[in-house]
């Protein structure tokens, strides 16, 4: 095809047409890259889909995705690549600019059919008023810029919407593309590696055994769950099969065992679940030396005083660190060696007796496995048993209880008080003792059981205290509590202790009881609010039980833990010091019209904060052991405190003729 376009207005006409074939190869383009983009991204999406919903093989998964990814070059080929090298003359392209301009005649057409026909001088002139004609109906379309406006524009926004989408799908991953398997998706032309789904492995699968050993059979499910699984036999192929149900050996992992007792000949055996079956495998059984008989004898560490403990016809061992494990096997077959093999320790060799019988003895200190190899007279080795497993259990400490009376009491100072512990170990207590102080003074401690010789699992044990042996007042306190030991190594670390109780000495006062019984008029409502009434004493005692609670529980608890326990017991003892140093301010305004029993109060509430003070100090170096002597003496002076405001008020009441014990409390603030 011929184009000699001549001269501003013939230049001008060519500039349309190139105009509008740009305009219609834009809009062939963005059409063509929409479809070639969405179908793209659909043959992927479809192909992982196709991948996981169903079992594909390597070969028909990588030759499904090649099908949907063929599908996507076509449609790219026919909406893209063929609108690119297709050729458009520019008679087609002035036809397109008719049809997308309704108002415009033929002088378009008929001016470039004209200059793509060979030059005629004669006709000169009437080709020029013909590109003049031409142009000026050009013009009037706006030189064919108007061609496609509207779907270019819509094309664009769809792009720019499938290129977003593209972009969003690439930085979630919903397809998991960036997975392992995906490359080789995106590569149709090589087979996809798929793992297992929907299938049933079975071990050993092809297997050699002794005739007469065990066989231990493992069955892992993949791509499903199932309850039951069974596994079916048989020795002959004309047959049939014999079916037995499997074992959970780990449900999460969908693993289930069998074992197969004394294997005499060949068998075929494979697994079927939920209508899934498993590859059918063979067990082939030769003649070869195996142990018949296995018998352990089990010498536990002597602490426990546990007699030796003979297990036969079973292998694995749970036993405790130190427990010596004698071994006692009989072989199918006369053999000249055969050792202990224990996986991660080494080997143990066995004595062979003149009947053939094998003997030897190994320390179980460590989990693991063990097994019995034995050696033929031709210097070959075969295992004799399969691997055995060796469990080394923990030794637990003692459980302790306070019995009775399992609470604090309130007591005169000649009465006696009996306490009662009970304590259990898994193998024996050796040590029980009542550890107590007064008055925050020195510990001292009962022996209940000392050494025991004999072993014995549980003990009940009890002491009496003669409070008269001890010299108290009202206010003063025992505190007391139950220790146990088993007589295993470092029994130190596995000591228990029960919680601490408290023995409180109250007056002699008949009053004081009815008062404390809530008898007697007003006495049981004297107190109220006031903090004298026994509000402090109750915040001191439950300081003084959580300080020990942590000392005692502080190997089970995290350091960081133990921290912020002591942390938040200082914090109430120093905030019950300011307080009870503001009810002392209070109280000495007071002095001169009070009763002069309250010097008393005043004098032993003093005494109190200085107790606690010490307390603090050792709390903040997080030393609980220090911080209870003091914090136990505190408890005491406030105990001493309130038994004589206690009295005060009732002598008040006794003298006002029983009447409101709240008014009484008032006049003696």
């Amino acid at each position: 095809m011929r184009r000699r376009f001549e001269g501003g207005e013939r230049r001008e006409l060519r500039t349309v047409v190139q105009t509008v074939r740009r305009r219609w190869r834009l809009r062939t383009v963005l059409r063509g890259a929409l479809y070639s983009t969405v179908s793209i991204v659909s043959a992927v999406f479809l192909a992982q889909l196709l991948v996981e919903a169903w079992p594909w093989g390597p070969r028909s998964a990588a030759a499904a995705t090649a099908v949907l990814y063929l599908g996507a070059a076509a449609v790219t080929a026919v909406t893209l690549l063929w609108a690119l090298v297709r050729r458009v003359s520019d008679r087609q392209v002035v036809l397109y600019l008719r049809e997308h301009e309704p108002g415009l005649k033929s002088e378009i057409l008929t001016a470039v059919e004209a200059l793509e026909a060979a030059p005629d001088p004669k006709r000169a002139q009437l080709l020029d008023g013909l590109v003049r004609s031409a142009v000026l109906r050009a013009r009037a379309v706006a030189g064919g810029r108007r061609v496609d406006a509207e779907p270019i524009r819509r094309l664009s926004w769809w792009s720019a919407a499938v290129a977003a989408a593209v972009g969003l799908l690439l930085l979630t991953d919903p397809l998991g593309l960036r997975q392992e398997e995906a490359p080789d998706l995106l590569r149709p032309w090589t087979a996809v590696e798929l793992p297992p789904q929907l299938a049933i492995q079975l071990f050993p699968g092809d297997t050699i055994v002794a005739r007469g050993a065990e066989l231990h059979i493992a069955a892992r499910l993949e791509g499903f769950d199932a309850e039951e699984v069974d596994l079916a036999f048989r020795s002959d192929e004309g047959t049939e099969w014999e079916r037995w149900p499997m074992l959970i050996q780990d449900e999460e992992a969908g693993d289930h065992e069998f074992v197969l007792f004394r294997v005499e000949e060949p068998m075929d055996y494979f697994a079927e679940a939920a209508g899934i079956r498993s590859g059918t495998h063979r067990i082939e059984v030769v003649d070869l030396p195996y142990v018949a008989r296995l018998e352990l004898e089990l010498h536990h560490p002597a602490y426990t005083r546990l007699p030796p403990e003979i297990i036969e016809s079973a292998g694995d061992i749970y036993v405790l660190p130190g427990t010596r494990v004698m071994v006692r096997a009989e072989p199918t077959v006369p053999i000249p060696a055969a050792r202990i093999v224990i996986d991660g320790v080494g080997e143990v060799a066995m004595a062979v007796d003149a009947e053939g019988r094998l003997a030897g003895e190994f320390m179980a200190d460590e989990p693991g496995f063990y097994r019995i190899d034995l050696d033929d007279g031709e210097g070959t080795t075969h295992r004799g048993t399969p691997d055995h497993l060796i469990d080394i259990v923990e030794d637990l400490a003692p459980i302790v209880s306070i019995e009775r009376p399992a609470r604090d009491v309130r007591v005169t100072s000649v009465e006696e008080v009996y306490v009662e512990a009970e304590a259990s170990d898994d193998y024996a207590v050796s040590t029980l003792e009542l550890i107590f102080s007064v008055n925050g003074g020195t510990e001292e401690t009962i022996p209940l059981l000392s050494g025991s010789e004999s072993r014995l699992s549980e003990v009940s044990a009890g002491h009496t205290f003669f409070l008269e042996d001890y010299d108290l007042v009202p206010g003063d306190l025992v505190a007391y509590h139950v220790r146990a030991l088993d007589n295993g190594p470092a029994a130190e670390e596995r000591e228990a202790r029960t919680d601490l109780f408290f023995i409180e000495v109250r007056p002699f006062s008949q009053d004081f009881r009815q008062a404390d019984q809530g008898g007697g008029g007003g006495g049981g409502g004297g107190g109220g609010g006031d903090p004298m009434a026994g509000q402090f004493s109750e915040r001191q005692r439950e300081i003084v039980t959580a300080t020990f609670n942590v000392g005692r529980d502080w190997r089970q608890i995290a350091p960081e833990l133990v921290e912020e326990d002591i942390a938040t017991i200082a914090l109430s003892q120093g905030s019950l010091m300011q307080e009870v140093r503001a009810f002392l301010a209070e109280l000495e305004g007071r002095l001169q019209r009070a009763p002069e029993e309250m010097r008393q109060v005043a004098e032993e509430l003093p005494l109190a904060t200085a107790e606690m003070e010490a307390a603090l100090a050792e709390l903040e170096e997080n030393d609980t052991q220090e911080a209870l002597p003091p914090e136990q003496r505190a408890l005491q002076h406030l105990l001493r405190a309130e038994s004589v405001f206690r009295e005060i008020q009732l002598a008040q009441q006794q003298n006002q003729g029983g009447g409101g014990g709240g008014a009484s409390g008032a006049e003696i603030r």
